[in-house]
Parts: structure tokens; sequence; C-alpha cells
């Protein structure tokens, strides 16, 4: 079973096949062109599950974790607190108004998720992040998603206009 794995992965023994390496390559490409930011999510061994793939519900899990890091970056540029920092009076934080995944081929420990993100339909209170997630095994895209992120200001509970330092920021990551 672990040898048709590897081969249905390109991986044989740890290292990347010639194919696969070339195809890794052309989808590194594809991410830095279309998505501005890039993070990579290990696979761990407890992500798969009985069917030996990643579970559904983690891939939200790495699309978090790759969304959090792009906010703080952003924060970051504009001069803002970060999200550990976030909740100060005065300060703005994102909420997740929706998300939403489409699964295209399934990932498998081991291996590794490049994840790419972009930012479209930006208004005055939120924003939303595309995201591509490539298998660093095999170059091929696993999943794809979108998540819309509304700022609020958590003294009041309310939606909260970004500013210009941020919005200017984002420009940054547009497609």
């Amino acid at each position: 079973m672990f040898r048709h794995a590897a081969r249905r992965t390109g991986v044989l023994a740890g290292h990347l096949t010639q194919r696969s390496a070339v195809r890794w390559t052309s989808g590194v490409a594809d991410n830095a062109a279309k998505y501005p930011h890039s993070d990579e999510v290990a696979v761990r061994w407890g992500d798969m599950d009985a069917y030996g793939h990643v579970n559904n519900s983690t891939y939200l899990v790495y699309l978090e974790s790759s969304r959090v890091k792009l906010i703080d970056e952003i924060y970051a540029k504009a001069g803002l607190p970060t999200m550990s920092e976030s909740g100060a009076p005065g300060s703005f934080s994102p909420i997740v108004g929706s998300i939403t995944i489409k699964y295209i081929r399934p990932m498998s420990y081991p291996d590794t998720a490049v994840i790419g993100n972009n930012i479209t339909e930006v208004t005055d209170t939120s924003l939303v992040i595309n995201t591509k997630g490539v298998s660093k095994n095999t170059g091929q895209t696993c999943f794809v998603g979108n998540c819309k992120v509304v700022f609020i200001d958590y003294t009041t509970g309310k939606r909260v206009a970004m500013g210009n330092a941020f919005r200017n920021v984002l420009k940054g990551y547009e497609p």
C-alpha cells in the first residue's frame, strides 16, 4: 500500500521524483504570480482520517493558519498592532463572515501544503481572501477556497472601516 501511495504522489523513499519536481516548480511560479502571499503547512500524521487522506475539516485549519499570518503581515506593514496585540481600544480585528472550500485532490502524510493567498472584493469594512493549496510532493492543486473577513471594533462589537494605511497595504496583495 505504501509503494502504491508513493507512486501516486510522486514520492519514493521521501524524495521527489523528477516528474513531480517539474510539476512543483511550475506550481510555485503560478502561485507566486497570482497569490502574492504564500505559506507552507506541514501535513501531520494526525491530520489524516480513516481513509488515509487529510480530513476535509483539517483544510479549514490550514486556511486559518495561513489567513492569520497574512493578516498579521498586513497589520505590520500598515503599522498596526498584530492579531495577538489587537483588541485594544480603538483597534479593529478581523472575524470570519463566511468561508468556502473546494476539494480537488486528496493530500496525505508526508506532504506539505503550499498555500497562496490574494485579496479581492475590498470594501470599507471587509475583504475576501482567495486561497489555493498545492501539494509540495506532486505540485498539483489540492484545494481552493475563499474567506470573507469583516473588521469589527471589539469594544463596540460593530463593523469598522479599515483606514487608509491598511487599505494601501492591501493593494500589494491583489492578484
